[in-house]
This record gives C-alpha cells, sequence and structure tokens, in this order.
C-alpha cells in the first residue's frame, strides 16, 4: 500500500515494520531488498535483540541505576494499584 501511494508523494513515507527475532537475516534484509524494489523511499524496521533492553516494557523488569532501585519499586507499586 505503501508503494502505491509513494509515487504520488514527494517526501518519503515510512511505516515501522516489526520483525519477529527470530527471523535469519536473509529474510529480514528480504524487507530492505523488497522496499527497494517497491520504489520506497524510507523503510524502518524493528526487531528485538537479546541483551538489548526494551524502549517500553514493565518498570520492574527494567535494570535500575545505581541507588534508584526503591525509587522505581516505589513507581511500579504506584502504577500496579491503578
Amino acid at each position: 500500500m505503501q508503494a502505491v501511494l509513494q509515487a504520488h508523494v514527494d517526501n518519503a513515507i515510512s511505516k515501522t515494520i516489526h520483525v519477529p527475532a527470530e527471523t535469519p537475516f536473509e529474510a529480514f534484509a528480504g524487507v530492505y531488498e523488497r522496499a527497494y524494489e517497491k520504489g520506497l523511499k524510507g523503510c524502518t524496521t524493528f526487531r528485538p535483540a537479546a541483551g538489548v533492553e526494551a524502549v517500553l516494557g514493565p518498570v520492574a523488569e527494567r535494570a535500575a541505576p545505581c541507588g534508584a532501585d526503591a525509587s522505581l519499586k516505589r513507581i511500579a507499586r504506584a502504577a500496579e494499584s491503578r
């Protein structure tokens, strides 16, 4: 759908494509190859990687900076009670 509209727009249009972490690299690279073949001016992907913290997630699961552990626990309890 993006490729059809892209032909009539000067600016890049980009929607994020979520790719599962277990996707082989060849298939992941294929996303960009297909975007190029379709004439897209922009292509954004999100592929979770092991060992990298997600942008969004439960507060209790994130690593706390030194001295911030008690504050995060207090915030998490307050959020859970809502």
